[in-house]
């Protein structure tokens, strides 16, 4: 029906075509009308015209002799018909009250077509058919069946013959009571239902057994349906019940002291997400929450509370969130959440003064909005040293104590806005130096700002926003924001300043937007935004400017919005006139606003320079009509330049014109003119120029948009069919090529392919079914995602970083000569591999004269023999150590902050680590910090994220043992981890981080997990892939000094070498490895490629698989891989490499087509008859063909992720630049939004 509907829609746009068509163009119609007006050739009125080839020219036309045995057909069509009708009406009186329409469900349909467009028509009006009474069933847009119904009554309905997925009851009154009794929903013909929500409407009773037999349910939502009580058994064997809201019921009773049921509220040990705001609720028992043993986020938000029982969440200690907003709280028990891991905690809206002794140290945001704290003292935050979002807004703060937040070094965004400040201690914030976003505005009475600034014991602050908005600032100094350089929004709005000093934005070379709008300032100095160059936005409106200098915007080049409306300007510039301007004056501007002033005269002059001009606004001025006027308005109409309201316009990239947008500006400039030239006998003449300039534009407009719209429609439908063809075509070929086990042959196929699987709802727990779903235990919460926009962030950083970086693993900018790179060298750590090894750790640092030395290990590996033995070789030599194991799989900023100030409180002379790359690479950050005690977190880390400052500490020897085959970190000067703040991955990424030395032992690899056996085995093969196919070493710029040479020089001579060798030892021993835990031979070789190519990725780089990859590890949610225990979700990192790997190197096989078949051809590949134009594809295959033999999960889908994803992980993959431009072929947001959505399903 999707399809003749379509056709159906094309016929009409083509007939509206030919009607509003000049005439010579009805004539040539009529006499192609009369051409096919014999009998042959009229409309059957049985079959609909769009799947009749004679009339729809999208189908084959057929041959006159073909006419008359299509007509023999027809009789018996149409008795088929009547017959089918006949069955239908007696369904549709019987069981359903939905209404179809008689034309497609009598009209008989081309089942040969249908089947090959893939449609079931017939099956889709059955299921509707079925569906009961008072239900409305069909299938979203994510083919779930979903029964939405507007009664619910087990003697009249029944879904037993219904694939319903998810069921919706809403707003029923109490005309029509729910009684759900027992097993209600099985017995009803849901067992299988995976979603249930009844809502605002009236439930009678809920029978203890409603839900049993409900095995798949996932989310119950019983909003507002009346009831006050509720069995706490209820929901004691949906095992896979994850999310059950209850809000809007008056539940009070069920946790009074009379209540019948004081051991539990509710028993339900899979529940994760529990909603029971507004409900009345007066007080807890102590045992409410006591079997909800995995409870994640509690929200008690909305009731009456006024405190909370102390022990309520003794047996909840997987709480990561609670909301308590709306209460009447003033304090609570100082212990009740010393058992829970409770990051995020809401308050707002409740009755604290100052009593936050309850608050623990886990606690990552601290929401306190408008409640009745009037001071702050430098108490109130003892003890929560982990705090990084603090909002306070909306309280009647009158002080803050200068020590207030001292203790709160990791603190990222404060918000005091709406409060009653009167100053701001310029020692605020001395111990915040990470600080991102401050907002202070909409505080009445703050009069001033430090005029030296705000202190800070580090250099300076990383704050990006600044908003002090809405005060009653008057006077600001040249110092105010002197230590906030890295500031790229700053809003000043709605202040009284009388006059900005000149040097005010010099400090802050990266500002981006700028309000200054509302003050009373009446000009600015010329030079103001001298060092400035990256402004995109100024608003200085209603401000009392009589005048503006064009020099005032010589630097800024980049300047894309405007505002000087509602000022007192007489003309738009100080010095307009008739000339033409010469040069780039405000070349990029987009959006100018000038209205509401009193400008007389604008000369096109004044904007022939602003060559990217959108809108335009210069409405209410007292403009005289003359010839400069008239000149005006013809250029603006020229340019296409919108006379419109700037404010409908949010983000400049919204601006790209429609094509209706672009038949406006005539018209608009057109009005504007008639108003403003009234003048007597004058009227009718300017009218006319302006009017016949816009009508002879447009003239033909609408016949030519419906002819374009009707020829792209044909084309889009034709090309649709092909493409599904062939994709047909190609699933097969792929399929076949995924069965081949022993050998890759690139051929011509024509067996059948069995059907791919069906595909798995979105409630389904995506693991085996033999095995229990892990439950994570980490915080989900990210602060800075969840208070800004990261999106805004990740691109202001982007923008601020794209003219250089500083990154030492990237690029020098402007200390970069222009020459191409010539030379390149290679370093590694020195490596010694054989079974044993281990046994000689201790007699090499007896050899380093190291006496104490730090031993980091991954505390599941402890016990292991091959471990045990580097341990005892330590004790007979006589070496002192101390074991760090609170090692972290995929490691956090949390978890290297904690290495760094262990190892920065004692004294090593020497580092061993033993593990995986996680536990080498934390033992990298111990060595690094240790021996910079001055430094901050960020000093190192990578650009845009952190500074990536120059690295000059020397640092202790440092010795690795690697117990997996992957990472290669025991050759490689990185360390990779996990920002939550921004949920992206980055890392550290010196030379000198290198270890001194690899004990590379096979015999570590025997205890490795199947599942770390193929992930990291993956990360070995990207590794190998992706250096062999980096940019050629030539292509870089040459450094301008040796030193600044980075680690990532580009694919050379040597770590080809590396490469091929890997691939070739993959090929070989891969598979053997994972399946064979004692194959002793295959995993020792799969140990030692890991180092090779650690090697050759460690001098060549790695690229794009990388560069996705760490976007999708940051923005893990609940996925738990086996053998990686499960203390918290974690994507292993070869796992996030290679998901994406079929889709990059399709991508970028055109760039290095050579390389890639080589690659392809060394795993297994036959490239004999291959093309270059098809080696991206080639090597793809071959990627999915390994990829399916290990069973590895199958894309981005397995792991939760959807297409609504897909902006954040490109936003999180654009600050990869260090690895991304390592790539052959460069890429846009487009190109990485298409590679992860390619990515969604891998094979």
């Amino acid at each position: 029906m999707r399809n003749q509907s379509l056709l159906v829609i094309i016929v009409a746009v083509c007939v509206a075509t030919a009607a509003t068509a000049p005439p010579d163009k009805d004539s040539q119609i009529d006499d192609h009308l009369n051409d096919i007006s014999d009998d042959k050739f009229k409309p059957d009125p049985k079959v609909p015209k769009s799947l009749d080839s004679r009339f729809n020219k999208m189908l084959p036309f057929p041959k006159i002799e073909d006419i008359k045995l299509e007509e023999s057909k027809k009789a018996e069509k149409v008795q088929k018909n009547q017959k089918n009708s006949t069955t239908e009406k007696a369904i549709k009186d019987e069981t359903s009250t939905i209404e179809f329409d008689e034309e497609y469900t009598d009209d008989e349909v081309d089942e040969e077509e249908e089947e090959d467009l893939g449609v079931d028509i017939n099956k889709s009006n059955n299921e509707m058919k079925q569906c009961p009474r008072d239900c409305i069933c069909e299938r979203n847009m994510q083919a779930y069946f979903v029964a939405t119904c507007s009664r619910l009554d087990l003697e009249t309905q029944s879904f037993a013959n219904l694939p319903i997925t998810d069921l919706q009851v809403i707003d029923i009154g109490p005309q029509f009571p729910i009684v759900l009794g027992v097993e209600f929903f099985k017995k009803i013909g849901l067992a299988n239902v995976t979603s249930i929500k009844i809502a605002n409407s009236s439930i009678e009773y809920i029978s203890p057994s409603a839900f049993n037999g409900l095995n798949e349910l996932y989310s119950v939502n019983l909003t507002s349906i009346g009831i006050d009580l509720i069995h706490p058994d209820t929901f004691a064997n949906n095992t896979k019940l994850k999310i059950l809201i209850l809000s809007g019921n008056n539940l009070n009773v069920m946790q009074s002291l009379s209540s019948p049921y004081t051991d539990y509220m509710l028993k339900s040990p899979s529940i994760e997400e529990l909603d029971i705001s507004n409900c009345n609720m007066q007080e807890f028992l102590p045992t409410a929450f006591s079997q909800m043993k995995n409870i994640i986020y509690i929200n008690l938000a909305g009731n009456k509370l006024t405190t909370l029982p102390q022990g309520l969440f003794d047996r909840t200690d997987t709480i990561e969130e609670l909301d308590l907003s709306y209460n009447m709280i003033a304090t609570l028990p100082k212990n009740i959440f010393n058992r829970t891991s409770l990051g995020i905690l809401h308050l707002k809206y409740n009755e604290i003064v100052s009593n936050l002794e309850f608050v623990t140290k886990d606690v990552q945001k601290l929401d306190l909005s408008s409640n009745r704290i009037v001071n702050v003292n430098n108490q109130m935050f003892k003890g929560i040293e982990n705090l990084s979002n603090l909002v306070l807004k909306g309280n009647l703060i009158k002080r803050i104590h200068p020590g207030a937040f001292l203790t709160l070094k990791n603190l990222r965004y404060i918000d005091l806005s709406y409060n009653d400040l009167d100053q701001i201690n310029s020692l605020t914030f001395l111990k915040n130096s990470d600080l991102e976003v401050i907002r202070i505005n909409n505080n009445m009475r703050l009069k001033t700002l430090p005029n030296e600034g705000f202190e800070t014991a580090q250099k300076s602050f990383h704050v990006f926003m600044f908003d002090a908005s809405n005060c009653d600032l008057s006077t600001l100094s040249d110092n105010t924001f002197k230590t906030m350089p890295f500031i790229t929004r700053l809003y000043l709005s709605g202040n009284n300043i009388e006059k900005v000093p000149k040097d005010l934005f010099s400090p802050l070379v990266r500002l981006m937007e700028l309000d200054l709008s509302n003050n009373l300032f009446s000009n600015l100095d010329p030079q103001i935004f001298w060092n400035n160059q990256d402004l995109l936005k100024l608003n200085l409106n209603a401000n009392p400017i009589e005048s503006l200098s064009t020099k005032i915007f010589a630097p800024t080049p980049y300047l894309e919005d405007l505002d000087i409306s509602d000022c007192d300007l007489i003309s738009l510039w100080h010095d307009s006139s008739k000339q033409a301007r010469v040069g780039d004056f405000l070349k990029n501007l987009k959006v100018f606003n000038a209205s509401n002033n009193d400008i007389k005269n604008i000369y096109a002059s004044d904007l022939s320079t602003m060559k990217n001009l959108k809108v335009f606004d210069l409405k209410n001025n007292p403009l005289e009509c003359n010839d400069d006027f008239r000149s005006l308005m013809k250029f603006l109409g020229l340019r296409k330049v919108t006379l419109g309201n700037r404010n409908a316009h949010s983000e400049f990239d919204d601006l790209k014109p429609t094509f209706f947008e672009e038949m406006s500006p005539a018209v608009e400039w057109n009005e504007l003119a008639r108003k403003i030239c009234k003048r007597g006998d004058d009227d009718d003449e300017t009218e006319e120029v302006v009017i016949e300039e816009a009508a002879t534009n447009y003239r033909f407009i609408w016949p030519m948009l419906i002819a374009m719209l009707s020829v792209v429609v044909i084309l889009l439908l034709i090309m649709n069919i092909i493409a599904f063809f062939m994709r047909k075509r190609g699933e097969r070929y792929r399929e076949a090529l995924l069965q081949s086990k022993n050998s890759i042959i690139y051929q011509k196929l024509s067996e059948e392919i069995t059907p791919q699987t069906p595909k798995i709802h979105r409630y389904v727990v995506l693991q085996s079914e033999k095995q229990t779903p892990q439950t994570p235990r980490a915080h989900r919460y990210t602060p800075i995602q969840q208070m800004i926009q990261r999106k805004r962030a990740l691109d202001l950083m982007l923008a601020l970083t794209s003219a250089s970086c500083k990154c030492p693993s990237h690029s020098y900018g402007l200390e970069a000569s222009s020459s191409k790179e010539t030379a390149f060298e290679m370093s590694s750590s020195a490596i010694r591999f054989g079974p044993g090894v281990s046994k000689e750790l201790g007699m090499d640092l007896k050899n380093m004269n190291l006496k104490n030395v730090c031993l980091v290990v991954d505390k599941n590996l402890v016990n292991f023999p091959s471990v045990r033995t580097a341990f005892d070789s330590l004790s007979k030599e006589k070496i002192n150590y101390e074991v760090y194991d609170k090692v972290r799989v995929e490691p956090t900023e949390a978890s290297f902050r904690e290495v760094i100030e262990y190892s920065r409180a004692r004294s090593f002379d020497g580092y061993v680590a033993i593990g995986g790359g996680s536990t080498i690479d934390t033992c990298k950050v111990a060595n690094l910090y240790a021996n910079d005690p001055e430094a901050e977190f960020l000093d190192y880390v990578n650009a845009p994220i952190g500074k990536a400052k120059e690295l000059k500490v020397k640092l202790k020897p440092f010795i690795a043992l690697p117990s997996t085959s992957g990472s290669g970190s025991e050759a490689t000067g990185m360390a990779i981890f996990d920002y939550k703040t921004l949920k992206v991955k980055t890392g550290i990424a010196y030379k000198a981080l290198k270890p001194t030395m690899a004990l590379v032992d096979p015999l570590h690899t025997l205890t490795m997990p199947e599942k770390v056996a193929t992930y990291s085995g993956f990360d070995v093969f990207c590794h190998a892939l992706e250096s062999f196919t980096a940019i050629q070493y030539t292509e870089r710029p040459a450094p301008a000094n040796p030193k600044l040479r980075p680690p990532y020089q580009g694919a050379n001579p040597i770590s080809d070498v590396w490469a091929r060798y890997a691939l070739q030892t993959i090929k070989n021993n891969f598979k053997r490895a994972v399946k064979n835990q004692d194959d002793l031979e295959a995993r020792g070789k799969m140990h030692l490629t890991s180092v090779i190519a650690g090697v050759g990725f460690g001098n060549a780089g790695v690229h794009l698989c990388h560069g996705l990859s760490y976007a999708i590890s940051g923005l893990v949610r609940k996925f738990v891989p086996d053998g990686y225990g499960d203390d918290h979700p974690i994507i292993p990192h070869g796992l996030s490499v290679v998901l994406t790997a079929p889709a990059v190197f399709e991508f970028l096989g055109s760039s290095c087509p050579e390389r890639h078949l080589e690659a392809a051809e060394i795993l297994g590949a036959d490239i004999t008859n291959a093309k270059k134009a098809d080696a991206g594809i080639i090597l793809a295959d071959v990627i999915r063909s390994y990829m399916s033999d290990l069973n590895i999960e199958n894309g981005l889908e397995s792991l939760d992720f959807t297409t609504s994803d897909i902006g954040k992980l490109v936003d999180g993959t654009l600050p990869q630049e260090r690895v991304n431009k390592m790539a052959p072929r460069g890429q846009t947001k487009e190109d990485l939004a298409k590679l992860f959505e390619k990515s969604m399903k891998s094979y």
